[in-house]
């Protein structure tokens, strides 16, 4: 009995068999291929491509830029420049949470740590982030800022935006109810013929166009 307690103590008491890593050439040389596939899958415009429900360019570009900058590739590297040129020019008008995270974490670990001209960008993108998560919750999309130029703020993602009215025709005013409710798809409400009447004209005379019965 004793001879078996001592040989049960002995097993569970034994070092687990450890096995062997791969070697620092091993991880040097790994590193280095990925190093080189990713500059040869950069496109001359400096970005890289990924589609998955919507247009991630910029998370992409951004998440390939930091991979090269932790692995040994420099700020001033030609193929981090151009990298760099992409998001700052796609994040403006992002509105896609991950993609926006990246772009910060790729233009803050360019400048090392310090301060730089990407600073302002880097705040802002950082107000956005943090206005697309009430509640501390985060979905897929964050509010786009105003663009000068452009009239009302774009609204929040999946509310409707402004549009501007369009100028009646001559027949609205002296003619049959303009019609309302149109959408983007182009197709019209359900409108009723009118029968038995003249159609009316415009204070020029002109004729109004009577508008055909919708199909059921």
């Amino acid at each position: 009995m004793k001879a078996l307690v001592f040989l049960t103590f002995a097993v569970i008491s034994a070092p687990a068999p450890t096995l062997a890593g791969p070697s620092e050439a091993e991880v040097r040389g790994a590193i280095a291929r990925g190093v080189a596939h990713l500059r040869e899958a950069q496109t001359p415009q400096g970005l890289w491509r990924y589609r998955y429900n919507a247009d991630h360019s910029l998370g992409i570009t951004a998440l390939a830029g930091l991979a090269l900058l932790e692995n040994g590739v420099g700020a001033d590297d030609p193929a981090i420049g151009r990298a760099a040129e992409v998001v700052r020019l796609l994040a403006k008008r992002s509105d896609q949470t991950y993609d926006l995270a990246l772009a910060i974490l790729f233009l803050a670990r360019r400048q090392a740590g310090a301060t730089g001209p990407d600073d302002p960008l880097i705040r802002r993108l950082g107000a956005r982030l943090a206005g697309g998560g009430p509640g501390g919750l985060w979905d897929y999309g964050v509010p786009l800022e105003p663009v000068e130029g452009e009239g009302k703020a774009t609204r929040r993602r999946g509310k409707a935006r402004a549009t501007t009215p369009t100028p009646s025709s001559p027949c609205s005013a002296s003619g049959p109810p303009a019609d309302t409710g149109w959408r983007s798809t182009g197709r019209s409400p359900r409108s009723t013929p009118i029968s038995g009447a003249a159609r009316p004209t415009t204070a020029t005379g002109a004729t109004c166009p009577t508008r055909a019965a919708a199909r059921p």
